[in-house]
């Protein structure tokens, strides 16, 4: 929705970005076509979306990434990124 709200140019810039990230490449760098096997599926799933979007929060790298991170209390949360 907020994409939508944007400037045809920037959300050029936004889609073109998300794309770039997460569909599969040919080996001359290029978005492929198609993926030939079930095998080249999975290999992209877990190299190109899984590993770049899902991947577990760190406290202490700087950034508060809720839900799994949150203020401190007590011995819980991270006070680090999230404060108390």
């Amino acid at each position: 929705v907020l994409t939508l709200q944007q400037s045809s140019s920037t959300q050029f810039e936004i889609t073109s970005a998300v794309l770039d990230d997460i569909l599969p490449k040919n080996d001359n760098g290029e978005w492929a076509d198609m993926l030939l096997s079930k095998a080249e599926v999975y290999k992209w799933l877990e190299e190109d979306v899984v590993s770049k979007f899902w991947t577990p929060p760190v406290c202490g790298d700087g950034r508060c990434e809720k839900p799994l991170e949150y203020e401190a209390f007590g011995r819980f949360g991270c006070r680090v990124d999230c404060g108390d």
